[in-house]
């Protein structure tokens, strides 16, 4: 009981008015910087979400197949399949077109971790391919210089929301210059989450591939926190995907997956869709301003070249000094950035020469996201060219 009185009497070490000048203190710092990201939500996706916790929908169900037909008619496909990550898309995508051990899919080096893991799933080898210079994108020469009799796939991506033009290889690939067989053999993945909605010459980028890929992270152009939509016209893709993605009774019994989303994600997505025109447009804008603010600066650059055509679902500076001094820089504005490739570029995680990835190799050593998404204020768009104005 002694004991018990005393620990009563004792002064708290930090006084609950201490408390709450550091909390105060705390929001008042956090509201001065910029956030790298704010995912696009609105009272829509909240609406959605709770109508279908009201009506019981949290698993599997016809919200998500709902989903699904939104998706594929959007974007001009017949079929859609939802999966709850990029990862798990790309390993049932791989899966459905047969991939197996001592296939090759040609992937650039700077393409998303995900391809690489759902590669080593299906026992495949990926075949990297590094960066043209002053690009995100490989150039078709090169690509076309890594095609064996072993490919059966090659993956396109379009970093950052930047367009590229890979009609060219296309055509290749249907010309008399491949064998008929390798012709047949070599499918076109495209990952158009950073691009997702925009149209070149009449059509939405990644609608002539054999497989489009939508992620839906918190990071991209649309989100479900996590996800991801396959695409495609192939009925036979479809069917065999569909059947991997969960057991449902079918038969006979082989090894399944259980990748599906709960129907209240599924809600969040199709308002998302319904919002992607204005997204594109807002991101747009910031991003021409950027692109602008860059182009005046004798520090950095941007490697963007087709302001009509890319999406700007990040925004990468390439600077050309250390990216510690720009680390430093942009931190001491009380401004959130992150590496290029975070996680590493494929090259250096799959323990390739960087000497034989130098285009790669220097975007990640020299690039840095800044913040770009719809919910930045005019304030702070302005003061996000200020900074790169004055980089130094």
């Amino acid at each position: 009981m002694e004991a018990e009185s005393h620990y009563q009497a004792t002064e708290p070490i930090i006084s609950e008015q201490a408390l709450e000048k550091k909390e105060e203190q705390r929001r008042k710092k956090k509201s001065k910087g910029i956030v790298f990201n704010k995912p696009t939500l609105s009272k829509k996706e909240l609406k959605s979400v709770l109508e279908c916790m009201v009506q019981d929908e949290i698993s599997f169900g016809k919200v998500a197949a709902n989903l699904e037909k939104e998706f594929a008619n959007a974007f001009d496909f017949q079929k859609a399949l939802s999966a709850p990550s990029l990862t798990s898309a790309y390993h049932l995508a791989f899966l459905s077109l047969g991939f197996e051990k001592e296939d090759e899919i040609i992937v650039s080096a700077s393409a998303p971790v995900a391809i690489l893991d759902a590669i080593s799933y299906v026992g495949a080898n990926s075949v990297l391919v590094d960066l043209d210079k002053n690009s995100f994108h490989p150039s078709i020469e090169s690509i076309q210089s890594k095609i064996s009799e072993k490919t059966k796939s090659i993956v396109l991506n379009y970093p950052f929301g930047s367009f590229f033009d890979y009609e060219p290889l296309r055509e290749y690939l249907q010309s008399d210059a491949l064998p008929k067989e390798l012709q047949k053999q070599i499918k076109i993945i495209e990952d158009i989450s950073y691009i997702a909605g925009i149209e070149h010459e009449g059509s939405y980028v990644g609608s002539h591939s054999d497989i489009a890929i939508i992620g839906l992270h918190s990071d991209m152009l649309m989100t479900t926190g996590k996800g991801a939509i396959i695409l495609t016209d192939s009925r036979n893709v479809y069917g065999l995907a569909r059947d991997l993605r969960m057991h449902n009774g079918n038969k006979p019994y082989r090894v399944r997956y259980d990748y599906t989303i709960p129907d209240y994600q599924a809600a969040m997505g199709i308002e998302q869709l319904s919002s992607l025109p204005q997204v594109i447009e807002r991101r747009k804008a910031i991003g021409k301003k950027f692109l602008e603010a860059a182009q005046s600066s004798k520090y950095l650059g941007t490697y963007f070249k087709s302001t009509n055509l890319d999406a700007f679902g990040q925004f990468p500076i390439i600077l050309k000094n250390s990216i510690e001094n720009g680390m430093r820089y942009f931190n001491s504005l009380q401004i959130e950035i992150k590496r290029v490739n975070e996680v590493r570029p494929l090259h250096q995680l799959t323990g390739a020469s960087t000497t034989d990835f130098p285009n790669a190799e220097k975007l990640y050593q020299r690039g840095l996201l800044i913040p770009i998404y719809p919910y930045l204020t005019k304030a702070n768009v302005e003061r996000l060219i200020g900074a790169i104005r004055g980089y130094y």
